[in-house]
């Protein structure tokens, strides 16, 4: 790894003073002992305004495209995508139009619902040979799909009624979906309608806390499968896993994992149905998530198998003129991961509502496109737990955003090797009170959209005004985490203190993402708590021999940066543009 990666992290970092410090042929060997940060998705410095990732990401994944060159895409997480059309053609004299849409360059967990343009077919809706029997396309669409297992043979059904598709055509690592559709002038006007489908993606995400591989929108977990894969006929990082610090991506996904409160969002169950284990919901758009936890209640008594507290399991999530909303409960995280439900024998009585109140603190959901840089997929995918992923001695740490106790203290000048240069404002171009910025989540139906507006009354009263910067979350589908994390970036910015100075080698047990204590009477800092962005060596002369000094750049922050009110976050029915969505998507 090492002369590609080397040049790669100095590219992303940007380690000029390094390299003019001890020459450019020492880099790569200073990067197989420690460097600074490979990427960080917030709060690393930069400056506001220039925290838009890859439009790439955020535009509309839930478009066929039909040329001839594409580039292949991983799907991490849950959302609704589509993908380059591979078969199209029309057979029994233009009566039935067979397509062929690849979504993923992998074997995928499961899809739940498919769309044709904007209606959606539940898979409910498919009897076992895959027509469609309830609904406007009942008996004109079959829909057939293809999860890409290593063993997956063609469509047998294609394979009978193609005049160019052979049992030779598998298709194997790619999951794709075949739909025959039969002429109507009423249901497809426009001749091929856009498909798209709603499911879960790539099942073949190691755990190294149980050593299990399975499906999981785990933000760290899901950060360390693209660091350590390669793609074929893509690009991946593939960065060896004995290169990844396991303790680090362990506690990081515990980190990821847990239950943080939510604003309050209820649903109305309007039937119970026992053979589904299943509860139809009142409402248009469903506005829990995947493995939400929910407390369940009754003006009655509860259906017999429901807990007081579940988690969630969507299974329709958005209703027609023929189904309603629908979703089943799971005991735990895990359970509602892996579609495992509660077993329920009876509808009980009364009425029955779900109220959330938490979800799993960081998720990462979406589609990465493989013509990307590596570097910019990486940073792209940090947006989506606020962390930094430093390349330490060799090896690679994953960093969440949350708060670390500190594991060094230094007090005065005992280990400084310079003055400490200290700058105690942001300078006014880089201030900002105020974030917003585009996620993508089903609330909108899956297209770009903004996320409430995060302020603070006492940072635009401090400042005069209002200053906005933009921090789009391509990879974030709440809109509470979207707020969560737009939260701390704005507490990350207003800790405006940032020092850096030159300290003995036994700075060295210091690395890119620790915390410090720091006292200095100068400065009046008692155990002043400060985060390291960046540090780096220096080789100078000290009393006529050489010496190697650490220089660290220093960020003052606490665990109140990390702390966030429910209160004060939005709900998505309160954020302005989701009627002008419910508008246009009717």
């Amino acid at each position: 790894m090492p002369q590609a990666v080397a040049a790669a992290v100095v590219a992303a970092v940007g380690i000029t003073g390094f390299a003019a410090t001890i020459g450019t042929a020492v880099i790569a060997a200073a990067i197989n002992v420690g460097v600074g940060l490979l990427v960080s998705a917030l709060g690393s410095g930069r400056t506001k305004g220039n925290l838009t990732p890859n439009p790439v990401q955020l535009r509309d994944r839930t478009q066929q495209v039909r040329q001839p060159i594409t580039a292949r895409r991983v799907w991490l997480g849950e959302g609704r995508f589509s993908g380059p059309v591979i078969h199209l053609e029309s057979t029994n004299s233009n009566k039935f139009l067979h397509i062929g849409i690849a979504l993923a360059t992998h074997e995928i967990a499961g899809l739940d619902t498919y769309y044709l343009d904007d209606d959606p077919i539940f898979a409910d809706d498919l009897n076992a040979s895959g027509l469609v029997t309830a609904g406007k396309y009942k008996n004109k669409v079959r829909i057939k799909p293809h999860l890409g297992t290593a063993a997956q043979v063609a469509d047998a059904d294609l394979v009978a009624e193609s005049a160019v598709y052979t049992s030779s055509d598998r298709g194997r690592g790619v999951a794709w979906v075949y739909l025959r559709l039969e002429f109507d002038q009423k249901l497809f006007p426009s001749a091929v309608p856009n498909v798209s489908v709603v499911g879960r993606g790539s099942n073949q995400i190691a755990d190294p806390r149980d050593a299990s591989t399975g499906y999981s929108s785990n933000a760290v977990l899901l950060f360390n499968h693209y660091l350590t894969n390669w793609y074929d006929g893509g690009r991946g990082a593939a960065i060896p896993s004995a290169k990844v610090e396991e303790s680090y991506t362990t506690a990081g996904a515990n980190i990821s994992d847990e239950v943080v409160s939510a604003k309050a969002v209820t649903h109305t169950v309007s039937a119970v149905s026992a053979s589904d284990d299943a509860l139809d919901l009142e409402g248009e758009v469903l506005e829990f998530f995947r493995e939400d936890r929910v407390t369940i209640a009754s003006t009655g008594s509860l259906a017999a198998g429901l807990p007081a507290t579940g988690y969630v399991i969507p299974v329709r999530r958005e209703s027609t003129s023929h189904k309603a909303l629908r979703i089943q409960i799971a005991e735990t995280m895990a359970d509602a991961r892996d579609g495992v439900a509660v077993d329920i024998t009876d509808a009980g009585s009364g009425t029955i509502t779900l109220t959330k109140t938490g979800e799993p603190r960081y998720r990462i959901d979406g589609g990465i496109d493989l013509d990307q840089p590596p570097a910019t997929i990486m940073e792209d995918l940090l947006t989506a737990m606020g962390g930094v992923a430093p390349y330490i001695a060799g090896s690679w740490r994953i960093y969440p955003a949350a708060y670390r106790a500190p594991v060094e203290h230094f007090i005065d000048d005992e280990r400084l090797r310079s003055s400490l240069k200290v700058r105690s404002r942001t300078p006014r171009r880089d201030r900002f009170n105020a974030v917003k910025g585009l996620h993508v989540s089903p609330l909108a139906f899956d297209q770009p959209d903004e996320y409430p507006l995060v302020t603070v009354a006492a940072y635009e009263t401090a400042d005069g005004e209002r200053i906005v910067t933009d921090l789009d979350l391509p990879y974030t589908a709440r809109p509470n985490a979207a707020q969560r994390l737009a939260r701390i970036h704005l507490e990350r910015s207003r800790r405006e203190i940032v020092a850096e100075g030159d300290f003995d080698i036994i700075a060295m047990r210091v690395v890119a993402g620790d915390t410090i204590k720091l006292t200095h009477a100068v400065y009046g800092w008692s155990e002043k708590v400060f985060e390291v962005f960046d540090f780096d060596w220096r080789l100078q002369e000290r009393d006529g021999q050489p010496d190697m000094v650490c220089h660290l750049r220093l960020r003052e922050t606490d665990a109140n940066v990390y702390a966030f009110d429910t209160g004060d976050c939005l709900t998505s029915s309160m954020c302005p543009r989701r009627s002008l969505w419910r508008w246009v998507r009717r």
